[in-house]
């Protein structure tokens, strides 16, 4: 061992300059592609930690449109215990419970993620989470029983044990009866808190989400196919046209699901990370070999020394293996040095948590180490078979000697390579960027600026409870206005319809309800008809309805819109007709991914609900000032429920948090791949100059120029970066149109980028060329042909 670490630091001394650079980048590279490794090892891995993963499902449908629920009619899977399923070895349900404040010893807090299930649930034999505290046979089983997580239970009672202890919601009070590790981050289900409901379960009907412990090797297929002949539905409207089964461990990243944990995952962008991590370490272990080859470049006469001495072929290619394998060793301690402060930044930018298994995992360790082995190996093959095969007297008579076997061709083939993934990254990163920048700065058809939106609407009571806030909010002068109604991002169930002129049914109607200020608190144009005078002097219960542009568009409605009839639920017993009073310009209901469809908001004169959301502008920027007021008189009416607030600007913005980070990812690699890909060149033109040392030189003295002598040592180099441009940019157009294929809204992918970068890839290698050119011409052309 001693040998070698002396091996190791002579060799690592004798070109200490190339090598530091050489050794910090394929640190950098491997840092960043192990940083990806991680998060898609986390990614990918949701669930899988309990033990029955393998068996869980949970169960997903459709009732009257294409839209898949998990918050679904408990009829079904109380039919499923019913004992006539053999396939079903166990059951939970689970709920999503409102916002609340829980108080005990005189302190109060608002909690926001509460989960409740059923007396006696199965919900601990189905899934691991570790349990702190508590009988684990009976956490579950009275009614009104809470588990906490650990953090939760500190937050109440410091470090005195829970168990046994109250916590009161109002005049209902909760008896914790254990304590939980706080849940880990590769779990879709996300609760601080979970108590039993009898009230809620014992209803006839209720909406719930179903998870299924099923035996081994079930067929999954004939078990959708009884769940859809069940004859169970409360009515139509909760008959499930189709069903799935979700894997557990497919929630995460696979699940479609409305109104239901999980499917938070986005494998598109996993996907793309893989491939920028891909790009990343080819350019790293490319750009490594390059550097590595132009050091081994000075070792010919060496090699030479050694085989006059008699070692064997063997012995020569054992020895450089060693020594190419005591330097990408070097790396080890860089590499787990930057990835440990790598690592918590990754955290806080994707909003995870993930933990350093450099050191901990065995598949990291041994698959770290088998990679640069193999890597060692990959490094010194070429250089080891050429030298150890060239003759002793050619070794010993020129430096360049190992050129002579075909390492031309193999250093030009790894920098087109290393050129290809450069323009495909680089590329690829420049138009998610611009992506990413329409996303944001995309009309949305509404004025999100200074809106507050009250996610919990509902929880205010009674239409005439709204009213009361609304009047007292008015009453201020930093409210612009209040109404009510729905915005992008939240869930809604499509109606089928039928149009005036039309016999066909069609499908995916959004349809929802608001009242007679919420265009104006939105900003939202009125194209045609004065739907507030026709509201204004409508009897109670009449229905005032406006349709988008994209309706009357799809129907040819575009010269006479008003007056039309519109059937909604056509042949069904709630079968609806409104007539349009009015048309407003298209805005997006959901994200940019997909397209603008028809939709009809109705109103009316005595409303008999509040849903969704309530919204309120502001006359002011000071928008904490403005929550502070609003929440004062959400309190005056509902003391016990906390309200739940978002920036409507900032809650659009976070849409697109996946695919902000992932442009964030593509530039900052891109950059760490220039930065790569100059270390490369860097390492080809000392082996070029090396290579034409004595022409460079005759050159040189006949009188050549220094741009000449660029020239010269750029003429193949040229056309490498124009094919490999031609081939990166074909790859980065599918890269990005494949990504783009998951928006209806994109960028147009401009021609001019592609030449531009093929310009800026020419100036780096001029700039590299110039460099070592100046550096090569300071030296005495006299020493230079005395080497050669």
């Amino acid at each position: 061992m001693r040998i070698f670490l002396h091996l190791t630091i002579r060799n690592f001394l004798k070109s200490g300059g190339l090598n530091t650079l050489n050794i910090l980048g394929l640190s950098l590279g491997l840092i960043a592609t192990l940083l990806i490794i991680v998060y898609a090892d986390h990614e990918y891995h949701y669930d899988q930690f309990h033990e029955k993963s393998d068996n869980i499902f949970r169960m997903e449908g459709k009732t009257n449109g294409d839209q898949w629920f998990s918050n679904l009619g408990v009829e079904h899977a109380r039919e499923l215990m019913a004992g006539a399923y053999p396939e079903v070895v166990n059951r939970v349900n689970l709920n999503n419970a409102p916002k609340a404040f829980l108080s005990y010893g005189g302190r109060r807090f608002a909690e926001t993620e509460i989960i409740q299930t059923n007396p006696g649930s199965a919900f601990f034999e189905l899934f691991d989470f570790e349990i702190l505290e508590g009988n684990p046979e009976s956490l579950l089983e009275e009614p009104y029983a809470m588990v906490l997580t650990q953090s939760t239970a500190q937050k109440y009672f410091g470090d005195a044990s829970p168990i046994g202890e109250i916590l009161s919601q109002d005049t209902l009070q909760y008896k914790v009866t254990g304590v939980i590790a706080d849940l880990r981050s590769d779990t879709h289900l996300d609760f601080d808190l979970m108590y039993t409901n009898p009230a809620l379960y014992e209803r006839e009907h209720f909406h719930t989400q179903t998870y299924l412990q099923l035996v081994n090797d079930v067929n999954v297929e004939d078990l959708v196919e009884k769940i859809l002949a069940m004859d169970v539905a409360l009515n139509e409207f909760h008959e499930l046209s189709d069903v799935q089964l979700m894997p557990l461990r497919d929630i995460y990243l696979e699940s479609d699901a409305a109104f239901g944990s999980g499917g938070k995952g986005d494998p598109l962008q996993l996907k793309v990370f893989l491939i920028i991590g891909a790009l990343i370490l080819l350019i790293s272990i490319t750009n490594y070999v390059n550097l590595s080859l132009a050091i081994y470049l000075g070792k010919g006469r060496a090699v030479g020394i050694r085989k006059v001495f008699g070692e064997s072929k063997r012995q020569l290619i054992t020895s450089m293996f060693y020594e190419s394998l005591g330097m990408v060793l070097l790396t080890v301690p860089i590499i787990l040095i930057g990835f440990s402060f790598a690592l918590p930044a990754m955290n806080i930018f994707l909003d995870v948590s993930l933990e350093n298994k450099l050191l901990t995992s065995s598949t990291y360790i041994l698959g770290g180490l088998g990679f640069l082995a193999l890597l060692g190996f990959i490094t010194v093959i070429y250089p080891a078979l050429a030298l150890s095969n060239t003759d002793v007297n050619l070794l010993m008579k020129s430096k360049s000697a190992m050129n002579i076997t075909g390492g031309t061709k193999y250093r030009n083939g790894l920098i087109f390579l290393q050129f290809i993934l450069l323009f495909t990254l680089g590329i690829s990163g420049w138009f998610m960027n611009q992506q990413i920048k329409f996303l944001d700065n995309k009309d949305m058809g509404f004025d999100a600026t200074n809106v507050i939106k009250i996610g919990n609407a509902f929880e205010i009571g009674s239409y005439d409870n709204y009213k009361v806030f609304k009047t007292q909010l008015q009453s201020h002068p930093q409210i612009a206005g209040v109404a009510f109604g729905p915005m992008i991002g939240d869930g809604m169930s499509p109606l089928t319809y039928k149009p005036e002129g039309s016999d066909e049914i069609y499908e995916n109607l959004l349809s929802y309800g608001v009242d007679i200020d919420y265009f104006d608190v939105m900003g939202m144009d009125i194209t045609h008809g004065n739907f507030k005078d026709v509201l204004q002097s409508s009897e109670d219960g009449q229905i005032v309805s406006l349709v988008n542009h994209s309706f009357i568009n799809r129907y040819g409605w575009q010269d006479d819109p008003l007056g039309k009839e519109i059937i909604l639920r056509p042949g069904t017993e709630n079968e609806l007709h409104r007539k349009v009073s009015g048309v407003f310009k298209d805005f997006h209901f959901y994200t940019l991914k997909e397209k603008i469809t028809p939709q009809i908001i109705s109103l009316r004169p005595d409303p008999q609900f509040v849903n969704t959301n309530i919204l309120i502008r502001s006359n002011t920027n000071n928008l904490q000032e403005v929550v502070d007021l609003i929440q004062d008189e959400w309190y005056k009416i509902q003391p016990n429920i906390p309200m739940e607030y978002d920036l409507m600007d900032e809650a659009i913005k976070r849409l697109y948090d996946k695919e902000r980070q992932t442009g964030q990812i593509s530039i900052t690699f891109s950059v760490l791949a220039i930065g790569l890909s100059a270390l490369g060149l860097v390492g080809f033109m000392i082996y070029i100059i090396g290579l034409k040392s004595k022409e460079l030189t005759i050159r040189k003295v006949l009188g050549a120029s220094l741009v000449r002598i660029i020239g010269v040592l750029n003429q193949d180099l040229w056309f490498i970066v124009l094919t490999a441009a031609i081939l990166g940019s074909l790859f980065s157009y599918w890269v990005v149109s494949s990504w783009l294929e998951d928006y209806a809204y994109v960028i147009d992918m401009s021609m001019w980028v592609y030449p531009i970068a093929l310009m800026m890839a020419y100036g780096l290698v001029f700039a590299i060329t110039a460099i070592r050119s100046i550096k090569w011409a300071s030296t005495n052309p006299a020493l230079t042909l005395n080497e050669e």
